[in-house]
């Protein structure tokens, strides 16, 4: 088992973080630092604290796994569908369809 021993941004108490607790966020094009998001054992609260390149070095090879997040990309089937926008007759149409429903099933 991995662990670290850090500052909590939030309480400044010195603190212990088991890598098997915490999330390891890195970007999906290669930068030296990346993000440790972990729940302090002190004061219980979320943290994020700043991993530098030495130590991410250090816990890529021990066998951290991290996970790769990406900056949001809008593809072609995120764009709004061809055609005209909804009016405002279209829209009070179908709160008036709405009219009977009194309660909503979620999807399972």
């Amino acid at each position: 088992m991995v662990d670290i021993l850090l500052i909590c941004p939030r309480c400044d108490d010195e603190v212990t973080v088991y890598m098997d607790r915490a999330v390891l966020r890195v970007d999906v094009e290669p930068r030296p630092a990346a993000e440790l998001l972990y729940c302090c054992p002190a004061c219980g609260r979320p943290s994020v604290s700043t991993v530098r390149s030495d130590l991410l070095a250090q816990l890529l090879l021990v066998g951290v796994r991290p996970v790769a997040l990406a900056e949001p990309r809008l593809d072609k089937a995120d764009l709004p569908p061809a055609g005209s926008p909804f009016t405002r007759e279209d829209m009070l149409s179908w709160h008036e369809q709405l009219d009977g429903v009194d309660t909503v099933t979620p999807w399972e």
